[in-house]
């Protein structure tokens, strides 16, 4: 009798054979789920760095120095393109921004310059120059010239209402 027969016609065999083959089985399954799980769950979220020296960020700066190198750019600018209109504006305003928060009326007068060379290289269609020309006479109390300035800009655009606005407020300081 061959040795399958013989164990398969006892009961008892039968069950132990069954159960060590099951327990084979369930042992085989939790090591593969075991290994899944440890890979997983070691696995990082996040790529891993390359070792190198920490990134040194830079120091913030605070608007007074933001806009000294905003005012240098612009410069440079300027300076290589002296017919332009947009760059000698953007100057013109930053130099009155510098001049409300120190208060020196050298920065006002450097507006004022700049603005007058851009509405030169570009008279029409530079509202932006005009605005700082406007706001640098109006610093400097020269509220006449000022008022000329901003009726040239309200008859140029008359639904403007900030335009408008604009003109009582210098009236009201004559």
């Amino acid at each position: 009798m061959n040795r399958r027969s013989r164990s398969s016609s006892l009961p008892v065999a039968r069950s132990l054979r069954r159960s060590f083959g099951s327990a084979r089985l369930v042992r085989c399954a939790l090591t593969v789920a075991a290994t899944v799980l440890t890979g997983a769950c070691s696995r990082d979220t996040k790529p891993a760095r390359a070792a190198t020296a920490p990134v040194q960020t830079a120091p913030l700066r605070s608007d007074a120095e933001i806009r000294e190198l905003d005012i240098a750019y612009f410069q440079g600018r300027a300076d290589r393109d002296p017919t332009g209109g947009s760059d000698l504006a953007h100057l013109g305003a930053l130099y009155l921004a510098r001049a409300r928060e120190s208060g020196d009326p050298r920065d006002v007068l450097l507006a004022e310059t700049a603005a007058r060379s851009s509405i030169r290289n570009r008279p029409g269609r530079n509202s932006g120059a005009a605005s700082v020309l406007q706001s640098s006479l109006l610093a400097q109390h020269r509220f006449a010239e000022a008022l000329v300035l901003a009726k040239s800009a309200r008859d140029a655009e008359p639904d403007n209402a900030p335009l408008r606005a604009a003109v009582g407020e210098i009236e009201m300081e004559l």
